[in-house]
């Protein structure tokens, strides 16, 4: 069945020669918009300067949801709606850890 309202998904996706579109508004049209400003960098977007979140790059850890979630609400309103299990899910993150012994 064909969206009511669709739109295209973050990151777009092609299958069979065609973009993949889902309902506006829905779990993964949600789900995308925060992908999307997650991996925007702070600073990146000239006209929003303070959008996005801050490089976790060099930081021990994954950063704290509420963190991640201050940083996507003003931008994302609908996150609200997705739990914080899931929304760290949705958070990409590396951890690298560096152990110091005899080799």
């Amino acid at each position: 069945m064909a969206p009511l309202i669709p739109v295209l998904p973050f990151p777009p996706e092609i299958r069979d020669g065609e973009f993949v579109l889902v309902e506006q508004d829905s779990a993964a049209d949600i789900e995308g918009c925060i992908v999307a400003i997650a991996h925007c960098p702070q600073g990146h977007l000239d006209s929003l300067p303070e959008m996005g979140l801050r490089d976790y790059a060099l930081t021990r850890g994954a950063p704290a949801v509420g963190e991640v979630r201050a940083g996507i609400e003003p931008y994302e309103p609908r996150a609200r709606l997705l739990a914080d299990s899931r929304l760290e899910e949705l958070v990409a993150t590396v951890t690298i850890e560096a152990q110091r012994g005899d080799v």
